[in-house]
């Protein structure tokens, strides 16, 4: 069954693997059952193809059913109320007074004798005893809560990512066109990306999260504290910043064979090697390198060149991060996948 709080149109970026008829996110809380296995699931983008409803989570997609959603309240509410039969009267009233008398007499011998065994009883019971007694239903099976399916910890992250790049909030857009500069004025290009990185790393004052948590602060709450925060921070400021302006930004996460985590930024630059071969020439002129990191994505042909924005590389198109051999990469919509 699904409940919806509202809708709005959702807008795939060039990295979504499917092609639909229709796209939108289902904003607030959604209950679906996978299994026989109750998931619960928060702004879920939706899909349609063929006239088939479906929901994409964790990078799958499940067919929506709405056979259930045309219950009314009060119809589920009745299915709860116990019925209650009128007892038929009695012939005889003299004989209904006579069996009360007789009960009352009987219940009073009753307490009478076992008064003093029941009292010993309730007074002896101890704390553990007492867990285990049952308050009454009246006869009725009341429901019980089936527990909630745990989101798995790269859609959790995914979708605090998702948050945190406020890239149309006006602080971080304010910020982000008040470092171009006149001279790179015009339509979005690689030099205000440069410009942009430049102005941030060299600002950037490095502090950790709170030991044993992983925060993702704003981009927006960032930019105003002053560039201050750790590795996935600048991350988000970074991707935010040039979201902003633009471009089309993702955030990469990764751990070394010690186990060690990192996070940072990529953009894309171009869709083919020529293009990109150009963005290449002006990072070394400007930098004075030899070289330039970058990732590749095929999609339906089309190559994406994904250039490494690493606060810990120098400059844009840097030495990337040695992991393990896999990572996890993170948009700004929410979608999530893993690489390797």
């Amino acid at each position: 069954m699904v409940r919806r709080r509202g809708r709005r149109n959702y807008q795939p970026e060039d990295d979504a693997d499917e092609e639909f008829d229709e796209t939108f996110i289902v904003q607030g809380q959604e209950t679906f059952y996978i299994d026989d296995e109750e998931m619960i699931v928060e702004d879920a983008v939706h899909a349609v193809k063929d006239g088939q409803e479906y929901v994409i989570i964790d990078n799958r997609l499940y067919p929506v059913d709405h056979s259930d959603e045309g219950i009314e309240s009060d119809a589920i509410d009745a299915a709860y109320i116990p019925e209650y039969e009128q007892p038929a009267e009695s012939s005889s009233s003299s004989g209904s007074y006579s069996t009360i008398v007789f009960g009352l007499i009987v219940g009073i011998i009753a307490v009478v004798i076992a008064g003093p065994m029941v009292m010993g009883f309730v007074s002896g019971l101890s704390d553990s005893d007492n867990e285990n007694i049952i308050s009454p239903t009246g006869g009725q099976d009341l429901p019980t809560t089936e527990p909630t399916r745990i989101q798995s910890k790269e859609s959790e992250t995914a979708i605090k990512i998702k948050n945190a790049m406020d890239y149309t909030n006006p602080t971080t857009r304010d910020f982000a066109v008040s470092l171009v500069p006149n001279s790179h004025k015009g339509n979005y290009n690689i030099a205000q990306i440069c410009d942009l990185w430049e102005a941030v790393y060299k600002k950037w004052t490095y502090v950790n999260d709170p030991k044993g948590s992983e925060y993702f602060s704003p981009a927006s709450r960032t930019i105003q504290l002053g560039l201050k925060g750790d590795c996935d921070d600048f991350a988000i400021t970074v991707g935010s910043i040039v979201q902003s302006i633009g471009g089309s930004t993702r955030i990469v996460t990764a751990y070394n064979e010690d186990g060690k985590g990192h996070a940072y930024p990529e953009v894309m630059v171009c869709s083919n090697k020529a293009c990109m071969d150009k963005v290449a020439s002006y990072i070394v002129k400007r930098y004075n390198t030899k070289s330039v990191a970058y990732h590749t994505r095929t999609k339906d042909g089309v190559t994406q060149y994904w250039m490494n924005l690493d606060w810990q590389s120098k400059y844009p198109g840097g030495k990337y991060f040695h992991d393990a051999g896999e990572i996890t990469i993170y948009y700004p919509n929410g979608y999530w996948y893993k690489s390797g």
